[in-house]
Parts: structure tokens; C-alpha cells; sequence
């Protein structure tokens, strides 16, 4: 499972352009470009709250960000979604799921002991290379239910079923 070149602590050992996220952030709400030293002191002092804890991720180039509903062993609904500084990009159902996407959703759900996940996905869309950028323990669906020909509640229902 391949993910953008990460560093916590001293984001001087990223090149710029570069991606600083807190640890604590939702819906993109506290993830920010840095294209310079310049934007950098300007983040850290307008935004950065002594509290949290921030981490810096190469930028991952020319990518396309797609988020996977998995549940269980199955990757049920993926949508292309905007990057925070891309909103060009339209939202889109990927139907049916790549081979390669899913398995990569649903082995990082795995890896981090998840049976219900929100796995973000990059691909760069000149190379194909894939980039796991987040698997969210608590995922919104209400993309997937509104996109996706899925209903996530049932989904659930079905595969907690085949637990007990």
C-alpha cells in the first residue's frame, strides 16, 4: 500500500509544493496547500492551533482523488471527489469498481483492522499511480447512497448478519 511521502514534525524535508493536514480534520476543513517558505509562516501562524498535531504530504501530481465505501471484504461504492484546490473536477460514480482499486481499498481497510471504512484514493492521472491517503473510520455515505446505486444502511445490515 503505497502512500504520498510523509513527515511529521519538521516539514522541512518535503520540497515544495507540498500538502500539510492536521491529524483532527474533517471534510478537508484543515488540509492546505504550501507552494513556499512564504505560505508555509503564513499557515502556521493564521491557522495552526498549539493543540493539534500536523503532518506534511508530498503532492501527489496531476491526481484525481476517489473515495471508497468498503464494507467488510467488499468495496460497495467509489466516487471521483474534488481536492480542496481543485474544484474543477466533477463529482463522478466509478461503476463498476476497478479490480486494482478495490483491492487496494480493501486491503488498507484491513491493514488498519476496519470493517466498515472510507478509503481516499489519489491516482495520478498521467502515470496511473495510486496513493492511499486516508482510511476514514467514520466515512460520510450519504455520497455513495446519493451517487452510487447502493443503499450503505442495508449493506451494513447484510454483512453484520453474516457475523452473528
Amino acid at each position: 500500500i503505497k502512500i504520498p511521502r510523509t513527515v511529521f514534525g519538521n516539514f522541512s524535508k518535503l520540497q515544495f509544493p507540498y500538502v500539510i493536514k492536521s491529524t483532527t480534520g474533517q471534510k478537508a476543513r484543515e488540509v492546505w496547500l504550501v507552494n513556499n517558505q512564504e505560505e508555509l509562516d503564513k499557515l502556521k501562524k493564521e491557522k495552526f492551533v498549539k493543540s493539534k498535531h500536523y503532518f506534511s504530504q508530498a503532492l501527489v501530481p496531476n491526481a484525481e482523488r476517489i473515495r471508497v465505501l468498503v464494507i467488510g471484504d467488499r468495496a460497495i461504492g467509489a466516487i471521483k471527489r474534488q481536492t480542496k484546490w481543485n474544484k474543477s473536477e466533477v463529482k463522478e460514480t466509478i461503476d463498476p469498481i476497478p479490480d486494482d482499486i478495490s483491492k487496494l481499498a480493501v486491503d488498507s481497510a484491513r491493514a488498519v483492522g476496519l470493517n466498515i471504512s472510507g478509503v481516499d484514493i489519489l491516482v495520478n492521472s498521467v502515470t496511473n499511480e495510486m496513493f492511499v491517503i486516508e482510511v476514514n473510520a467514520a466515512p460520510s455515505w450519504k455520497l455513495i447512497n446519493k451517487y452510487c446505486s447502493v443503499f450503505v444502511e442495508d449493506e451494513i445490515i447484510k454483512y453484520i448478519q453474516t457475523k452473528v
